[in-house]
């Protein structure tokens, strides 16, 4: 993309994406103060947590997770849903969560401190990356993906070829028609 801007072959260098796997890893026990709240969460979560760890903006399309999640769960499902992040439309997907009839079954955490983000990691079984069809969501991987793998949790993600970079389907993680969210709800 940069070459075919004018930059210069030889000036263009790629750094793949990685994540701390001290921080990010499954055998190790989050540190750090235990968040006052994780017992009420645990409680609400029931039958398979569906997850996402991050921003909420447009561009990483949570809302479609949100709808994948209600779809399985109306599908009779017994799936609960946990979203740790902040951003514009956060009470829009509260709103969305409570349109398809789940209930406390759907925790938004809100924005959590970095160094509580591994007790949330912990929660969620199946780590959903819904990113929607833009150009930048094409061409760039996200982090999201790495964390939950490091974590050695289940992996969905749309077919976008910036996530294929990550995702083998069927064998690292699957992978679901962009926008269709019945599509993820069966994948999940």
């Amino acid at each position: 993309e940069v070459i075919s801007r004018g930059v210069p072959a030889n000036q263009v260098f790629i750094v793949p994406n990685a994540v701390d796997i001290e921080v990010f890893n499954d055998a190790n026990a989050p540190s750090g103060p235990t968040p006052e709240n994780l017992g009420e969460i645990k409680r609400s979560l029931r039958g398979t947590t569906l997850g996402y760890v991050g921003s909420i903006r447009k561009l990483e399309g949570v809302d479609e997770l949100v709808r994948g999640a209600g779809e399985a769960f109306q599908a009779g499902h017994d799936v609960s849903l946990l979203v740790v992040g902040d951003g514009p439309g956060l009470k829009e997907l509260v709103e969305l969560a409570d349109e398809y009839g789940l209930g406390d079954r759907a925790v938004f955490t809100g924005r959590v401190p970095h160094d509580e983000v591994q007790f949330y990691y912990e929660m969620i079984e199946i780590f959903v990356v819904s990113r929607p069809s833009f150009k930048v969501t094409r061409q760039v991987t996200p982090l999201k993906p790495l964390e939950a793998m490091a974590m050695r949790k289940a992996l969905i993600v749309s077919d976008l070829p910036a996530l294929r970079e990550l995702v083998n389907d069927g064998h690292t993680g699957l992978v679901y028609e962009p926008g269709n969210p019945q599509d993820l709800a069966a994948k999940c």
